[in-house]
């Protein structure tokens, strides 16, 4: 995908209206079966490798970033760029799909406040979710320059929503160890980071990459 410079500053001049007004349009995954779709809003929810505490941080992954953004032309670049993301060649059969966010505080520019999830259709249809809590950062001078963003990254079973009756199966099997082969660090999370159009810095990181 490439840069476009135009969309933060086409943001940032909404910023001045309720903050509600440049909120994007959460859209059914249309490029996912109508089996998959209707798994995955179950699955979204039962979460069953997430489940078990000592079970889960097999198959989980955390960053920080630090984006050169405001709150508002982040959400707008992601109601944006992930449709496109996943329908170009470099999502390579991955589905990013904006599912939720809220707006926990709002206000002036620096002291607006949000959590959003992000789920992820592997190429085979496996279900992981993202969920990030962004904080904006003031300037100091009535202005947002940053935000920070708190990523936790984690597959949600180990049978592909491909499979008709998967969250059952992943119910049935929530205690089975298996890992997500890096995705987090070497495709998805860069892939979301992308579609942000924006500076992004990775401030850390933790977690099993397996």
């Amino acid at each position: 995908m490439g840069q476009d410079e135009s969309r933060p500053k086409q943001a940032e001049e909404q910023a001045a209206a309720d903050i509600e007004d440049i909120m994007p349009v959460l859209e059914p995954p249309v490029l996912l079966s109508r089996l998959v779709a209707s798994q995955g809003s179950i699955q979204k929810h039962l979460r069953p490798a997430a489940r078990v505490l000592l079970l889960r941080s097999v198959h989980s992954w955390y960053e920080t970033w630090t984006a050169k953004i405001g709150l508002v032309a982040l959400l707008y670049n992601l109601g944006k760029g992930l449709p496109e993301l996943s329908a170009s060649p470099e999502a390579n059969g991955f589905v990013y799909v904006l599912d939720n966010v809220h707006v926990a505080k709002k206000g002036k520019p620096g002291e607006r406040r949000a959590t959003l999830r992000i789920l992820v259709f592997t190429k085979v249809r496996w279900l992981d979710i993202v969920h990030v809590r962004v904080r904006e950062n003031s300037n100091g001078e009535g202005g947002a320059i940053s935000c920070t963003c708190c990523v936790r990254y984690f597959s949600t079973g180990v049978f592909p929503l491909s499979i008709p009756g998967a969250p059952l199966l992943n119910s049935l099997f929530f205690w089975f160890p298996f890992g997500h082969n890096g995705l987090p660090s070497s495709k998805t999370l860069p892939d979301i980071r992308g579609a942000l159009q924006s500076v992004v810095e990775v401030t850390g990181k933790s977690g099993l990459l397996v």
